[in-house]
C-alpha cells in the first residue's frame, strides 16, 4: 500500500505537463476548505440527515449507518437501507456472492492537500487524478516513468496504473466547487468526487438504477456540504 501511494504521487508529478482551466475564486474556496477541516473528519456532521431530507425522503429509523469502520480522511457516513430491487452477484477474492442490492447515500474520503500548494497545482493534480487520458498521452507518460523510476517493482506498478488511466470511467461535472468528477459502476452505484479549495470529498449515491437521478441528487448533496462553509 505504501509503495502504491508513492507511485501514485509520482504519477501525478510526472503527468503535470499540461495546463488546465484554473479560473476559480481561490480565496473563498480556500476558506471553505479550511472550514471543512474544522469538522475534524466527522462526516455525519458534514452531511447531516437534515441535509439529505431536503432532497430525498428517507426513513432513517430503517437505515444502517457506516461511520466508524474507518477513521480520519478515509472515514465515512453512508446510510444503507433495503431496496425493492433484485439481489445482485458480487465477486470478492474470486468468490461470487449473492447479496441484496442495498440503497446507499452519504459522504466519505475527505482529503486535504498541503497548505504549501497553490490552487493551480491542487486543481492540476485533481484533474490528472480523475481525467481520462488518450492513448498517445498515456504512452508518453509511460516513457517518462521508465526514465524516472529505476526500481523494477515500482516501475511495473506505475506502468500498470497508467494502463488503468486509459480505462477510467470518471466524467467531468461543471458548476461544483473548483471541479468535480462522476463515476457510475455496477453494482456499487455512483461516486461524485468534488474539489473545493484544498479539500476533496466524495458523495456516494445508489437510490435507484437511474444514473441521472443519482447524479443530480449527488450534486445537491455536495452543494449542501459546501454550503455549510459559505
Amino acid at each position: 500500500m505504501k509503495k502504491t501511494a508513492i507511485v501514485l504521487s509520482a504519477l501525478f508529478l510526472f503527468s503535470c505537463s499540461g495546463k488546465e482551466n484554473t479560473s476559480v475564486n481561490t480565496k473563498s474556496n480556500f476558506k471553505i476548505s479550511d472550514c471543512l477541516e474544522k469538522f475534524d473528519f466527522d462526516f455525519c456532521k458534514m452531511l447531516t440527515q437534515q441535509d439529505i431530507l431536503k432532497h430525498y425522503k428517507i426513513d432513517f429509523s430503517k437505515t444502517k449507518v457506516d461511520s466508524n469502520s474507518r477513521t480520519g480522511q478515509y472515514g465515512e457516513c453512508i446510510y444503507q437501507w433495503e431496496s425493492d430491487r433484485s439481489k445482485i452477484s458480487i465477486e470478492i477474492s474470486k468468490t461470487k456472492m449473492i447479496m441484496p442490492d442495498m440503497n446507499r447515500l452519504g459522504i466519505d474520503n475527505l482529503f486535504l492537500s498541503s497548505k504549501d500548494l497553490d490552487q493551480e497545482s491542487i486543481l492540476l493534480l485533481f484533474d490528472r487524478g480523475y481525467k481520462s487520458l488518450p492513448e498517445t498521452e498515456i504512452n508518453q507518460e509511460k516513457e517518462n516513468l521508465k526514465d524516472k523510476i529505476k526500481d523494477e517493482e515500482r516501475l511495473k506498478t506505475a506502468l500498470d496504473l497508467m494502463d488503468m488511466r486509459g480505462k477510467f470511467a470518471y466524467k467531468p461535472i461543471s458548476g461544483i466547487g473548483n471541479g468535480a468528477y462522476w463515476k457510475w459502476k455496477e453494482p456499487y452505484g455512483g461516486e461524485l468526487v468534488v474539489l473545493v479549495g484544498r479539500a476533496k470529498f466524495t458523495i456516494i449515491s445508489r437510490v435507484s438504477l437511474d444514473i441521472e437521478e443519482n447524479l443530480e441528487l449527488s450534486k445537491k448533496l455536495a452543494l449542501e456540504v459546501i454550503g455549510k462553509c459559505n
